[in-house]
């Protein structure tokens, strides 16, 4: 067996009490600011609440076409329109306008008549011993080049000789400025000449040349 255990001894001496502690001043604050309380909004004042005509007529005891005319009258007098006669049946229908007049028919002038057109008027050309040619086309030259409308062997003809011009149903013939120039009526052949039916042209002075105008 073990022995018994002796119970320890506790000193009795008393523990000096703990030093105070250093005395610390408490750090100063500001008072927090105080923010003011907001104020309540008052409720604006709004339009009433609009009633139906039919509401109308029953606080006021009158018919729906009353109170609309009463209704009309007071906003004519608030906007100075109190010489309007307002209220129904207190002015007279208006008359019915009159119809107006069917408008006419405009007359117009008869559209005139185009003039005719002249009848075309071909012009033949005519060598000796050849047949008449038909002039092709608005220009017709004559001259001893093959490139010629109508072509005459000739050392005495230029290249380009004469030359025939159409203008609608006229014709004219101009000499080319050639050296040995070109005949009318035995006078040379100045400027523009108008060709009319069997006229007859010598260029050089001697080779002939007769114009048919055929319609």
């Amino acid at each position: 067996m073990r022995p018994a255990a002796h119970p320890q001894k506790r000193s009795t001496t008393a523990k000096p009490p703990p030093a105070p502690a250093a005395s610390r001043k408490p750090a100063s604050r500001k008072p927090a600011a105080k923010v003011p309380a907001p104020r309540p909004t008052p409720p604006r004042a709004g339009p009433p609440e609009a009633l139906s005509l039919a509401e109308l007529a029953r606080a006021t005891g009158l018919t729906e076409t009353l109170v609309l005319d009463r209704a009309l009258a007071a906003f004519a007098r608030a906007h100075g329109l109190d010489r309007v006669a307002v209220e129904r049946g207190s002015q007279p229908p208006a008359p019915p306008l009159a119809p107006r007049p069917a408008a006419r028919p405009e007359k117009r002038a008869p559209a005139q008549a185009a003039p005719p057109l002249a009848p075309p008027v071909r012009l033949y050309v005519k060598c000796p011993g050849r047949p008449p040619q038909e002039m092709i086309g608005d220009t017709f030259v004559v001259g001893s080049s093959q490139k010629c409308d109508l072509w005459v062997s000739s050392p005495r003809i230029e290249t380009r000789h004469l030359r025939i011009v159409r203008e609608g149903t006229r014709y004219f013939a101009e000499d080319l400025r050639s050296g040995a120039g070109t005949v009318f009526d035995g006078r040379p052949l100045t400027g523009r000449h108008e060709i009319a039916h069997e006229d007859r042209l010598f260029l050089a002075g001697y080779h002939e040349l007769r114009f048919y105008l055929l319609a």
